[in-house]
């Protein structure tokens, strides 16, 4: 059973907010399969702290 349609929109919502603060290498996981506690991650890489913190905040 894959991610159900609204967390997949939720996955890419957040994955453009990332893209939005300037994340890079962002990857959306679909767990659904393997976990019960949630259907999709959403990875993303930043060169600095200050970056990770600003994304996280978006």
């Amino acid at each position: 059973m894959s991610a159900s349609e609204r967390a997949r929109e939720l996955a890419q919502a957040a994955a453009q907010a990332a893209a939005d603060k300037k994340a890079h290498d962002i990857v959306i996981i679909d767990v659904a399969d393997q976990l019960v506690i949630t259907e999709a991650f959403v990875l993303a890489s930043a060169p600095n702290e200050r970056q990770v913190l600003a994304i996280v905040d978006a």
